[in-house]
């Protein structure tokens, strides 16, 4: 498959189509017979494909910066080097242009800058129930059907073609949906979750109790709570950021000199009615507290509750003013009270390692955060990855300092920027984030410029356009996505890159841009070229399966579905949870997923097309030894989708095919049902897949949900500051998926299986495959 300019395909095998770009900056693909098509015609196709309205849209077509409105009676071929745009007839004369915009360079010293000091705490996401509820009500996403044993059962996933997700500012249970979070925890009900802002949890012992088990090396109670119920005054800008604690990748400081706050002022809430609740305490350790007249008295939390919570506590119990107290360990390192006691208690942020005991001192109040002002404007909130220095990470901030903080070398290693391009489209588009860069490399003195702000402009400038440069040489390499779904990001890309040439200091980075350019055009080329040639590959072949090794067959399997996951790109599981469902910008991802339906009534077909029982039996007992060895072959998503097959009804009803099997391949079989358990958020499955080392083929939706969990649970922003924190978490889960596929499978294709297993034999309408089974078995 070759491109024709930037728009205009033409297939191996003669076909064309046209890419046009929808009036909601979306894109969509047209199969259309030839170039000599008028553009009323395409209006008429993408209308059809799309349910819009023909007579209600007009096409422009733009090429560089010429934009015209061509007449609709015209040839596509008088307009094949244009990218061609559907618009409405209202918005025809709303075309933008792009013009190079610029920023003012202020030195620090003439920012008005100050830290503020907030309490920022971290609890988060919703539980599945309450997801499940929203997405039902706004009549969203779809439902992954499992089946296991005779009966169905729906795990709705409501991730596939979802619609963007609407985020909820509502207050959120501390059930967390991370996957390092996903493990006994998961188990329980936890209706004594603290939420931070209403009530807290404490359990208050005897220090002389002499039942206490230990539980890696942390004593741990496994006793009634005590419930601290009673008004609690509202935190002065409380804020709600994520439950578990941030993650250690390595950032740095900003370019403003910081100066650590030690003291913090903010309200507190009370406790007051303690009263005794009386239930089992779940997830939940003790600490020791050491008050300054040497009594220690031991107390039990949760885990996910604040140490100043139990400062609160703490001091309650003494009747002490707990505004003039802070918490230290026994070796005098200071707590931060907004951290969890999770963090201190079994995660190793000390230097002395987990601690369990704490003294009650007076002194100053030590948090994790430091939120940074700029001319009365909050724009940054900066988290202490530790107790013991002085490195720093986002955790939000606005766009413009987001970009800021990635071109001013603030950071020491690329993964804040890695972050930073794979989840920016949440909150802007590609061509405003260009723009934006754009603006940064154009940098100017602000009007009556200070001699600080011409001093900080000379040392700045070229470091800071370099790093311009990176950034866009970065976003090239690894999400050129962005640039071939929109041909226009790619004009202004290559309009940027000839800007810089006339500088020699550029000479050689705009030879490997441009090196960098053809090769990612040629991957992205390539991919969707592999897509299409799957999609129209040969006629459906003649079932092979009763001729074939069910272990070859798997291999072949494996290699199969290991290269449609590797094809897809990062950014489209993202898109699946913020993108448009209109829009098709997640082709690779799309067609993965459609595999899974494929493979399913593929197993289905082979046992139901077989009339006689001895063949049958056969039929059923190689797909099952096939499903084996998927799974011993790590391939989850055939496994899931083979077993899906199997258990629908048409084929559950078969008993004498069933009890025709032997003992032996009826166990494994029951064993591999297991595996897709829906309990405990599947459990069973995660439990397996942590114990398999890459080349791995997942269960896609697991992870889908997941993202999806992360998205909806958490605070889109945080005091009107894009909340980086979220986005870290996202890119976090779509990195540990693509880790998957690091390594390949070392199995040798066969071309005539390979064709097969594209477009195996299968019925995919219910009502035909009960007929089937009917005739097998009445």
């Amino acid at each position: 498959m070759a491109f024709s300019g930037s728009n205009f395909i033409v297939s191996n095998n003669g076909e064309c189509y046209l890419r046009m770009k929808l009036p909601d900056d979306g894109t969509t693909v047209i199969n259309i017979p030839n170039k000599t098509i008028t553009l009323w015609d395409i209006v008429c196709k993408v209308a059809e494909k799309k349910g819009y309205t023909p007579g209600d849209y007009i096409i422009l077509a733009e090429k560089g910066s010429k934009k015209i409105k061509p007449d609709l009676s015209a040839s596509l071929e008088n307009y094949i080097d244009y990218n061609l745009k559907l618009v409405s007839v209202e918005d025809k004369n709303e075309f933008i242009i792009n013009n190079r915009k610029s920023s003012v360079m202020n030195s620090p010293a003439s920012k008005k800058i100050n830290f503020k000091m907030k309490k920022y705490n971290f609890p988060a996401t919703i539980d599945e129930e309450q997801i499940k509820k929203k997405q039902q009500n706004n009549g969203s996403g779809s439902e992954f059907n499992l089946r296991i044993g005779k009966s169905k059962k729906s795990f709705s996933l409501f991730i596939f073609r979802r619609s963007s997700s609407t985020l909820m500012d509502s207050k959120l249970s501390t059930n967390s949906l991370q996957d390092e979070m996903c493990n006994e925890e998961h188990e329980l009900d936890r209706q004594d979750s603290l939420n931070g802002e209403n009530c807290s949890f404490a359990s208050m012992n005897s220090i002389e109790n002499p039942t206490t088990p230990i539980v890696d090396g942390i004593t741990v109670r496994e006793s009634s709570l005590i419930d601290i119920e009673g008004k609690t005054e509202e935190h002065t800008n409380y804020h709600t950021i994520r439950k578990t604690i941030v993650s250690s990748n390595n950032m740095s400081n900003s370019n403003s000199t910081l100066r650590r706050n030690t003291f913090r002022k903010h309200q507190r809430s009370q406790t007051d009615n303690i009263s005794l609740k009386g239930r089992e305490s779940y997830n939940s350790g003790v600490v020791y507290i050491i008050y300054s007249d040497g009594e220690k008295s031991d107390m039990q939390f949760p885990l996910e509750v604040t140490m100043d919570v139990i400062l609160s506590c703490a001091s309650k119990k003494k009747e002490l003013n707990e505004e003039i107290y802070t918490l230290q360990t026994e070796n005098g390192e200071k707590i931060q009270l907004d951290r969890v006691l999770k963090y201190y208690l079994l995660d190793n942020n000390l230097k002395s390692g987990n601690v369990n005991t704490f003294k009650l001192v007076e002194g100053e109040k030590f948090y994790s955060t430091v939120c940074v002002n700029e001319n009365d404007q909050d724009v940054m909130i900066l988290q202490y990855k530790n107790t013991y220095d002085e490195d720093l990470q986002v955790m939000a901030g606005t766009i413009d300092k987001l970009i800021e903080r990635a071109t001013d070398n603030s950071e020491k290693d690329d993964t804040f920027l890695d972050i930073f391009l794979l989840t920016y489209r949440a909150y802007i588009k590609p061509m405003e984030f260009f723009q934006l860069l754009t603006a940064r490399f154009n940098c100017e003195l602000p009007p009556d410029p200070t001699e600080d702000d011409i001093k900080y402009f000379e040392d700045m400038k070229g470091l800071i356009q370099s790093n311009v440069v990176k950034v866009m040489e970065y976003w090239v390499k690894h999400h050129w996505h962005d640039f071939a779904v929109y041909p226009d990001l790619e004009e202004n890309l290559i309009s940027f890159i000839n800007e810089l040439k006339p500088y020699e200091e550029y000479t050689q980075r705009v030879e490997d841009f441009e090196c960098q350019i053809e090769i990612q055009k040629k991957k992205y080329e390539d991919m969707f070229g592999y897509i299409k040639t799957v999609e129209k590959i040969g006629k459906v072949m003649d079932s092979m399966l009763s001729e074939l090794d069910p272990c070859i067959v798997a291999e072949q399997l494996c290699l199969y579905d290991f290269k449609l996951m590797k094809n897809i790109h990062p950014i489209e599981y993202l898109n699946q949870i913020w993108g448009n469902k209109e829009n098709e910008d997640s082709p690779c991802l799309n067609f993965f997923i459609s595999r899974f339906n494929l493979e399913s009534f593929w197993a289905a077909t082979e046992v139901l097309k077989e009339e006689d029982l001895k063949k049958r039996i056969e039929a059923l007992k190689k797909i099952i030894l096939l499903t084996k060895s998927c799974l011993d072959n790590n391939n989850f998503f055939s496994t899931f989708a083979l077993i899906s097959g199997l258990s629908t009804n048409a084929v559950q009803r078969l008993k004498k095919t069933w009890e025709g099997l032997p003992s032996k391949v009826k166990i494994t079989f029951t064993e591999m049902e297991k595996l897709m358990d829906p309990s405990r958020n599947m459990r069973n499955y995660r439990m397996e897949l942590e114990s398999k080392e890459p080349p791995i083929i997942p269960f896609l939706p697991i992870y889908l949900k997941d993202l999806t969990f992360i998205n909806d649970g958490n605070q889109s922003k945080v005091d009107n500051m894009i909340n980086f924190d979220k986005l870290r978490m996202m890119s976090s889960r779509v990195h540990d998926l693509i880790s998957l596929t690091d390594k390949t499978y070392s199995f040798k294709e066969n071309p005539i299986i390979q064709n097969y297993l594209a477009k195996p034999t299968k019925i995919v309408d219910d009502k035909t495959l009960k007929e089937m089974s009917q005739k097998c078995e009445k």
